[in-house]
């Protein structure tokens, strides 16, 4: 029974050592795949992040463009120009030029 703990820690560390042998060389593959996968799930969390923004500032700009054309619409019934229909154009007019703007 004494040849039997020597024969299993030689097998072990004849393991060890085809382990270091084989893993060795991998260790950069292996640290360049998981800083890879951090920056890609870094890149994701910042695009849809992004996406958010994004969409809320479009729905603000609805918003305020619907508050633009409401406030020209009061504007062009509470005029007494002869023609209501211009300053409605500068509004719009304005109103483009502030969305391009963005």
């Amino acid at each position: 029974q004494a040849a039997t703990p020597i024969i299993m820690e030689d097998v072990y560390n004849l393991i060890q050592e085809r382990n270091s042998y084989e893993t060795i060389p991998f260790l950069p593959i292996h640290a360049s795949n998981f800083f890879l996968s951090n920056l890609a799930d870094a890149l994701q969390t910042r695009c849809e992040s992004l996406e958010k923004q994004y969409y809320l500032e479009q729905q603000q700009l609805l918003v305020e463009a619907h508050q633009i054309e409401e406030a020209a619409q009061d504007h062009g019934t509470n005029t007494n120009d002869n023609d209501p229909s211009t300053a409605s154009s500068s509004e719009n007019t304005r109103l483009r030029v502030e969305v391009a703007q963005l």
